[in-house]
Order: C-alpha cells, then structure tokens, then sequence
C-alpha cells in the first residue's frame, strides 16, 4: 500500500509537471509584472508551456520507448535518460530563448526558466557518473524558485488571481507546503528503491543550485 501511495506521489510531482506549476505559480503570484493583460493571450501562453515543456519531451519519450531505445518510463539506464535529456534541453533552451527575447516577461519567469536549463545541463553532465534523481532535482529547484519568488514578498499576503477570484494566502503557508511536497517527492524515491539516498539528496542539491545560479544572472 505504502509503495503504491508513493509510486502515485512520484507519477504526481514528476518534474516536468513540477517546473510547469512553478511557471504557473510565478504568473499567479504577480500578474501585474506581467505585459499580458489579455485573458485570452494568458491561456495562449500557459497552453503553449504546456506544450513545450510537457507534451513535446513525453511524446518524445514515448516514441523512444516505442523504438525500443529505452527500455521502461523509469529509465533505470543511465544511458537510457541521455535521448530524453536531450530533447528536454532543446524544448526547455526553446523556451528561455523566447521568453529572453519577449519584453512581456519579468525577470522572475525567465530566472525560472533560466533554472530549468541549468538544472538539465547539470543533470545530462552528472547522468555519465551517476544516477541521480531526476525528481528530486525537479523538487529542488520547485523549492528554490518558490523561495525566491517569495522573497519578494515575504511579510505580504499572496494573492492568487485564478478568474475573477482573489485569494490570499500567507508565504510560510505556501512555504510549508512546498517543503511538505518537496520531501514526499524524495521519500516517494526512496520508498520504491529507485534510487540510495546519495542519489535523492544529489538531486535536491542540483535543483537548488541551478536556480540560486539562474536568479543570480537574471534578477
């Protein structure tokens, strides 16, 4: 029971679901220092993140299990995460090159999406002499990102725009909340033996780093 709860939890927070929320939340915490105001143009935009950053890399992983270049989903190889990696980082520089050239973004959106590169040139890097894990890094980076966002406004309520609602919601709120899922996302690894502890707590470390470094060039 317990090894199905956490299978669920890491087919939840996969990574690439993890950045896209993290894109989501940067817009939902500051509408305003964004350009788009056009509620149409919004829903254009996350849609096409979306596809980008979610639908392109798992078509492709799925054609590559297809063709029988990997073997299962959780690329127990090594050198089975190298084509999927790859056709990560091409979708997700595609998309830091358009937001880095799109006046319409603040610098949080493209110091996120910034980190999301980095984090997969650290991970296709570190992937040659060790397995580490990819969810975790995605959790590590959804932590990071979130504390930077939250530094801006630390001691204000965040009011989240989701229609014609407005919710405010207090930082240490979503802070507790971010770390609960961050460390359900490294228990759930551990919990079906997909990777030792060495390997999760790599990943947390990659994560973080690569979006310490990411607002350090942007912001």
């Amino acid at each position: 029971m317990i090894k199905r709860i956490a299978q669920a939890v890491s087919i939840i927070f996969h990574p690439l679901f993890l950045f896209v929320f993290l894109l989501w939340l940067t817009y939902a915490m500051d509408p305003f220092s964004f350009r788009i105001n056009n509620e149409q143009q919004i829903a254009v935009t996350m849609i096409i993140t979306v596809v980008i950053l979610w639908l392109i890399p798992l078509i492709t992983t799925l054609m590559m299990k297809g063709l029988g270049f990997i073997q299962a989903l959780s690329m127990e190889d090594p050198k089975e995460r190298i084509g999927p990696l790859i056709a990560c980082i091409i979708c997700y520089m595609w998309h830091y090159i358009n937001v880095y050239n799109n006046p319409d973004f603040p610098d949080s959106y493209l110091a996120i999406s910034l980190g999301g590169c980095i984090s997969l040139a650290f991970l296709f890097f570190i992937n040659n002499f060790a397995k580490i894990s990819l969810h975790t890094t995605g959790a590590g980076g959804f932590l990071a990102g979130t504390v930077i966002l939250l530094s801006f406004k630390f001691d204000l309520p965040i009011e989240f725009v989701i229609g014609d609602q407005v919710w405010q919601v207090h930082p240490i709120l979503i802070m507790m909340i971010v770390l609960v899922i961050s460390g359900l996302i490294g228990t759930s690894r551990l919990i079906v033996r997909a990777h030792r502890p060495s390997d999760v707590y790599g990943g947390y470390l990659v994560g973080i780093i690569s979006m310490l470094i990411a607002s350090r060039i942007v912001i």
